[in-house]
């Protein structure tokens, strides 16, 4: 509960696979990622309505995009020539909301289980970006990156609380609230767009 991150973990013979089911609505970004010793997990995922986001024939070990659909969306992971144990981590960003005319939007929370808390807004070209992050000194870092993409604008290991940038691309935008050493941290995150 209050998380926006999800893991498994499944041992799997050659070829073998397991798949999961997630809840998600549309417009929600989700990033997908499958570890295993000898990186040879492969990630599928199709929605309930039979669409096929990311087919296992392409090979593919991490995902991310917008979800088109309120859904359940299934991912299945397939073991490749070495089998063994594989990882299986999900994160579904949820969506910053504006009051009508407003230009910045404050939310609060607590980290669950070590792990960060992912928000996601949209922004247009040439608009302005402040982040700012409320927490015990050094409990908590942000990270920034543009959904369509891949940009990163500032990562975990910088250590920012505080971040301003003129946009370059029209996109949703993820903003994420990480835990420094797996404390659990209560936080106020203010997102403003001009």
């Amino acid at each position: 509960a209050g998380s926006t991150y999800g893991s498994a973990g499944v041992n799997l013979q050659h070829g073998g696979s397991q798949a999961y089911v997630v809840s998600a609505m549309q417009g929600q970004p989700m990033v997908v990622q499958v570890d295993s010793p000898n990186g040879d997990g492969v990630l599928s995922i199709r929605g309930a309505d039979n669409v096929e986001l990311l087919s296992a024939g392409l090979g593919y070990n991490n995902w991310w995009g917008t979800l088109p659909s309120t859904q359940d969306y299934t991912i299945t992971v397939t073991a490749g020539a070495s089998g063994g144990a594989y990882d299986l981590e999900v994160t579904i960003a949820a969506r910053i909301t504006f009051s009508p005319g407003a230009t910045s939007a404050t939310v609060s929370g607590t980290t669950v289980g070590g792990h960060g808390v992912s928000y996601v807004a949209w922004a247009a070209a040439g608009q302005t970006l402040t982040v700012a992050l409320s927490a015990a000194p050094g409990a908590a870092a942000i990270e920034v990156w543009g959904v369509s993409d891949g940009l990163l604008y500032v990562g975990r290991e910088d250590n920012w609380t505080d971040f301003y940038i003129t946009l370059p691309s029209s996109e949703d935008f993820v903003i994420e609230v990480y835990p420094n050493n797996g404390q659990v941290v209560n936080y106020t995150l203010t997102v403003e767009i001009r």
